[in-house]
């Protein structure tokens, strides 16, 4: 795997963990908010706080964790196991097709033979 492809995954990662984060913080805002029936500034306020909360939340916790569980050599590792899932996947696949092609076949030609006996 080449270093833009490794880019790729931990800035997707990392972009996943931010939005989940950040969708904790608003969930739990609006819960602060319908619970305490606060008023319009101090509504604000818990938004103003969990906004800021989510991004410490994304710069000291998010983002290390995922340069620590996304490096290079689990990167590797974790693309190799998914490359043989794939190829073991696609061994059953073609096996199952061709299983299905042939009772297909079979169907179709019983079905249709009484038809194609008249007809010649």
């Amino acid at each position: 795997m080449n270093e833009r492809q490794r880019v790729f995954i931990r800035t997707v990662s990392a972009l996943a963990g931010d939005i989940a984060v950040g969708l904790v913080f608003a969930s739990v805002c609006i819960w602060i908010i319908n619970i305490a029936a606060l008023g319009i500034f101090f509504s604000f306020l818990i938004w103003m706080l969990g906004a800021f909360l989510a991004m410490a939340a994304s710069q000291y916790l998010i983002h290390p964790t995922v340069n620590f569980l996304l490096s290079d050599r689990k990167l590797e590792e974790t693309l190799r196991r998914a490359y043989g899932l794939t190829d073991l996947f696609m061994q059953i696949g073609s096996k199952a097709a061709d299983r299905l092609a042939r009772k297909a076949a079979s169907a179709a030609a019983s079905h249709f033979t009484p038809w194609i006996r008249r007809w010649i």
